[in-house]
C-alpha cells in the first residue's frame, strides 16, 4: 500500500514536473497554419517609407481571425530591415515588434520579435519573387530540421495616415532566431566567436549545396551576412542556418546580381562556394538532395499560388541541378572544381 501510494506520488510529481518544464507557445506558432493567415497591418507608411534609412520603430496593428472566428488585434510596433530591400523596395522586409506585457498576458513565450517580408514593389510579379523567396525557406526545411520555419501570410495594409498605401498581397512571416535556437537545443553564435570561419562539416557542406542550387552568392561566413551561426549541443560543429534569398537565382529579382568575387554574369547561373570535402563525404551529402528530389519538384509543381511563369521558372532550376549532382562528372567539375575558393 505504502509502495502503491508512493508510486502514484512519484508519477505525480513527474508529470507536474513536465508540465512546468512545457515550452510556453509563442506569438510565431499562434500565427502557423497549414494554408496562408491572413492579416491585417495598419500604421503610417508613408512615414515608413520617408525614414526607411533609419533603424526607427514606429506604431502598428495587426488585426487577424482566428480558428474559432474571433477578431483578434495586437498592438506593436514595426521598422524596416535589410540592406539592399531596404533602399530599392517602396515597402522594405520589416521587422515586428510585440509587446512584452502582451505575450506574457496571453500565455506565450518570451519571443517579441519576427521578420516580415512582403512585397518590394507594387507589381504582381514582384509579390512571385515573395512567393518563390518562401518556397526556397520549404526546400531547405525539406534537407534539414536546422533551418528557419516561415509561414506565409496575406497582407492587408491600411495606412492611418493617407490613402496611399502599399500593395496587398503575399509575404512571409520568419521564425525569430532565438526562439529557433531553443527549438533546436542550442543558441546562435557571434561570428566573432568562431574565428571569422566556420569548420568543415557535413553541416557547412549542406548549407553550400543548398546556397548553390537554388543559386545564391549573396552570403558570407566571415561577417554570418544573410545567415545565422548555430550551435547545439549534439553537434561537435557550429551549423550556418541561411535567410533573405532573393539574390538567388532561383527567385531571380530584377535587382538581383551575382557576387561581384566569382566569375558569373547572371544569377541564373551557379558557382560552388562550399568546402573541399572528401569525394565519399561530398557524396553523401549530395545523396540528401537526391533523397528529396521529387518531393522539392513536386512542391514547386503543385504550389497553388504560383503563376505559369514561376512553376515553370522554379522547376526548370531546380532540374538543372539535379542533372549536376546526379552525374559523376558533373560533381567532379561543378562542386568539386570550384570548391575552397571563396567564403
Amino acid at each position: 500500500m505504502n509502495k502503491l501510494k508512493f508510486s502514484i506520488i512519484s508519477v505525480f510529481f513527474s508529470v507536474s514536473l513536465l508540465a512546468q518544464k512545457s515550452p510556453k507557445p509563442t506569438i510565431f506558432q499562434l500565427f502557423q497554419t497549414e494554408d496562408y493567415l491572413s492579416i491585417t497591418l495598419e500604421s503610417d507608411y508613408k512615414n515608413l517609407e520617408k525614414n526607411k534609412d533609419k533603424d526607427e520603430y514606429q506604431p502598428a496593428v495587426l488585426t487577424y481571425t482566428d480558428e474559432k472566428g474571433e477578431l483578434i488585434s495586437w498592438d506593436l510596433e514595426i521598422k524596416p530591415r535589410g540592406n539592399m530591400r531596404r533602399r530599392i523596395c517602396t515597402t522594405p522586409p520589416l521587422k515586428l515588434k510585440f509587446k512584452k506585457s502582451d505575450l506574457k498576458e496571453q500565455g506565450l513565450g518570451k519571443f517579441k520579435t519576427l521578420e516580415m517580408v512582403d512585397i518590394c514593389k507594387s507589381t504582381k510579379s514582384y509579390e512571385q519573387y515573395v512567393l518563390r523567396e518562401y518556397v526556397a525557406y520549404k526546400l531547405f526545411n525539406m534537407l534539414t530540421d536546422n533551418s528557419f520555419r516561415v509561414q506565409l501570410v496575406k497582407v492587408d495594409f491600411k495606412n492611418n495616415a493617407n490613402k496611399c498605401t502599399p500593395m496587398d498581397g503575399f509575404g512571409i512571416l520568419i521564425e525569430n532566431n532565438d526562439e529557433m535556437a531553443k527549438r533546436l537545443e542550442g543558441k546562435i553564435l557571434d561570428p566573432a566567436s568562431i574565428n571569422r570561419n566556420v569548420p568543415d562539416s557535413q553541416e557547412k557542406e549542406l548549407f553550400c549545396l543548398f546556397q548553390y542550387m537554388i543559386g545564391n552568392t549573396d552570403w558570407w561566413f566571415s561577417t554570418a551576412h544573410n545567415l545565422d551561426i548555430f550551435s547545439r549541443v549534439d553537434s561537435v560543429f557550429p551549423i550556418p542556418i541561411p535567410y533573405d534569398f532573393d539574390y538567388a537565382g532561383f527567385i531571380n529579382t530584377p535587382y538581383s546580381i551575382p557576387n561581384d568575387k566569382t566569375p558569373l554574369k547572371y544569377v541564373t547561373e551557379r558557382y560552388y562556394q562550399g568546402p573541399c570535402m572528401p569525394l565519399d563525404e561530398t557524396k553523401k551529402t549530395i545523396q540528401l538532395f537526391l533523397d528529396k528530389k521529387d518531393e522539392m519538384l513536386n512542391y514547386c509543381r503543385e504550389f497553388p499560388y504560383f503563376n505559369k511563369e514561376s512553376r515553370k521558372h522554379t522547376v526548370k532550376f531546380l532540374e538543372s541541378f539535379f542533372v549536376i549532382i546526379e552525374r559523376d562528372t558533373g560533381i567532379k567539375r561543378k562542386i568539386v572544381g570550384t570548391c575552397g575558393q571563396y567564403r
